[in-house]
């Protein structure tokens, strides 16, 4: 019997294997999946030869190799850590999906018509990662990983992302770790989990940083109006510590001089390719690099020796644009619309006004892992007791031989070689010593620096200009030290950070290709000598812009009328405070004069001059 001109067939609903397959609503109409028979039919022959004559064929093909493969492919490039892109596609949101289809066979292509896959291939088929010529590498799509009936599909989809650029960056959300839906209707479709360390923190509303697009722009600006020239000079005057305050600015010119040897923007051939590893560069900079170059003081410095002006000039501009008295900080009261963002950005982030506030950080409740060293009355196995906080009276080391000079030597040497059998150090305070406070925030309060945790709350502040040694309860001449610590920026690396000499890996920051590198090195390599004694009390809360988490930033004027208005509180019950000279890496040539005596009892004098 011919099923296909009889009245039953009429009672059969068939897939139409060669249905139009664009409109995805029209297709949620029709199953794809195989021949039904009707109830009518069903009903009028239960033993009907004719039924089992009629039996449908499954004509579903096997999609798991296909998606496997896709994944397999984005796995093996994302081990890169490079950034994502969406490519520019000229709008049309179906074409991967024609491309797709045109490598299937007529009667493939209902089948392969799925609104799950459709939606995956819209937000997310048309990602891909950028080689160092500019090429494109499509996340998803590699046909020689596929099977012999998927690879002339995939291979279409490969085709339509050559020669193209990117148009923006893709970060993984919350919304969007997991691409695609991976099961749904008692089938499996298109999807990927993108790796948790990819995930990137949603940005509070209004204070979304800058795009890759936008800081691409930005960048093309800076490399066509410096010669590499410049580029180098900038960063010999920087690294090299020959001029003051750089420490913030090294990751920047670090970054901008290894793109220019590297060569790739200047060598690659194409305009496409060029924009491409701009973006790649833009995307790949550390938060801020970019932004420096282009508009903020390493900027001017760069026009500067750009337009060849005369060294002392260079350096005089230099030190009004970087003073740290005035980098970043705002000039002017904040506007009613920024304290109104303040407001709404704290009730975002859930901080309050008790995170704000800030305490002078006691030399009992320093970790005890972060000591370099430290003298008996601040020993840390003394630090329980009732009369724990109480600094028991200390003598005076004895007067050593004064016509001897001191032994000259640097810091990364006094901390090796004298330290480890030290038993007591003075130091020689001067007249006006340049002093470092340490303050912090109150157990339990939420991070507000950039290099905060839940158990370092802590930051530090100083004096522009220092003010006499009486001012902070010492006086002139030789004082205690009780210990020897790095800033709090740098406790989160020790004992890295506390081993000297530094490497050259570790102090590079962010911006350095080496795993070691610091994560925090830009905010400068500082070392704090307590002096027994030393007091001070601030009528702000020392809450400085340039350290602040960047989300803080975009409402800084906001907080720093706030640190203004409000002082630092004294811990109730007292203790010794922590506070005292310090040393630092790009402090050039130095003079601190100590007075040391070993475990047996002799006394030497040593004169720091440099730091390593």
């Amino acid at each position: 019997m011919d099923v296909a001109g009889s009245d039953v067939a009429r009672s059969i609903n068939v897939t139409q294997p060669n249905l139009p397959i664009r409109d995805a609503s029209h297709v949620a109409s029709v199953s794809p999946r195989a021949i039904s028979i009707s109830p009518v039919l069903k009903a009028g022959m239960p033993n009907s030869g004719l039924a089992k004559s009629i039996k449908p064929k499954a004509t579903r093909i096997e999609c798991q190799p296909c998606y496997r493969a896709m994944r397999e492919t984005a796995d093996k490039l994302l081990k890169s850590k490079a950034p994502i892109f969406h490519v520019d596609l000229g709008n049309d949101y179906h074409l991967l999906q024609y491309a797709f289809d045109s490598g299937l066979s007529p009667k493939h292509q209902q089948e392969s018509n799925c609104s799950a896959c459709h939606r995956f291939m819209k937000d997310f088929g048309d990602l891909a990662m950028i080689d160092k010529f500019g090429n494109l590498r499509p996340l998803f799509w590699n046909s020689d990983l596929q099977n012999d009936f998927y690879r002339k599909p995939v291979q279409a989809v490969e085709n339509v992302f050559q020669g193209k650029k990117v148009r923006t960056a893709f970060r993984v959300t919350e919304k969007t770790i997991n691409a695609g839906t991976f099961e749904a209707g008692g089938f499996h479709h298109m999807s990927f989990k993108f790796p948790a360390e990819r995930l990137h923190a949603t940005e509070p509303k209004g204070f979304a940083s800058a795009t890759a697009v936008e800081l691409a722009e930005m960048l093309d600006r800076v490399l066509k109006d410096n010669r590499a020239s410049t580029i180098h000079k900038a960063a010999d005057l920087l690294l090299e510590d020959r001029l003051p305050y750089a420490d913030k600015h090294k990751g920047a010119i670090r970054w901008l001089r290894g793109l220019v040897e590297k060569g790739q923007l200047t060598k690659v051939s194409g305009e496409t390719n060029r924009h491409n590893l701009l973006h790649l560069a833009a995307a790949d900079s550390f938060l801020g690099c970019i932004h420096q170059l282009r508009s903020g003081t390493l900027s001017t410095l760069l026009r500067q020796i750009e337009i060849e002006l005369p060294f002392p000039t260079i350096r005089g501009s230099w030190m009004n644009l970087a003073d740290p008295t005035a980098y970043m900080r705002p000039t002017a009261a904040p506007s009613s619309g920024n304290v109104a963002a303040a407001e709404r950005l704290f009730s975002d982030l859930g901080l309050s006004k008790y995170d704000l506030t800030r305490q002078y950080l006691l030399m009992k409740d320093v970790p005890e892992e972060v000591l370099m060293w430290s003298s008996s009355t601040t020993d840390p196995k003394r630090r329980e007791g009732i009369f724990s906080d109480l600094t028991p009276k200390t003598k005076p080391l004895p007067h050593d031989d004064a016509f001897i000079p001191p032994t000259s030597l640097t810091f990364a040497s006094f901390i090796n070689r004298i330290i480890p059998t030290a038993k007591a150090i003075e130091y020689h305070v001067p007249a006006h010593p340049p002093l470092h406070f340490v303050i912090t925030g109150f157990p339990g309060t939420n991070p507000l620096m950039q290099w905060h945790t839940p158990t370092n709350l802590a930051s530090s502040y100083t004096y522009h200009n220092p003010l006499a040694a009486e001012t902070h309860n010492l006086k002139r001449g030789w004082t205690n030290v009780t210990a020897i610590m790095p800033s709090p920026s740098l406790w989160e690396g020790v004992p890295s950070t506390t081993t000297l000499p530094l490497s050259e890996e570790l102090t590079e920051g962010l911006d350095g290709d080496s795993a070691k590198a610091y994560q925090h090195a830009h905010h400068g390599w500082r070392y704090i000598v307590c002096l027994q004694g030393i007091e001070d009390t601030s009528n702000t809360s020392c809450l400085f812009p340039t350290y602040l988490r960047r989300e803080l930033h975009g409402v800084r004027s906001t907080i720093e009328a706030y640190s203004a208005a409000n002082g630092i509180e004294r811990v109730k019950g007292g203790g010794e405070m922590v506070g005292g000279i310090t040393v630092r890496k790009d402090g050039g040539e130095m003079h601190h004069l100590f007075r040391v005596r070993d475990e047996r009892g002799k006394v030497g004098r040593y004169k720091v001059t440099l730091f390593q």
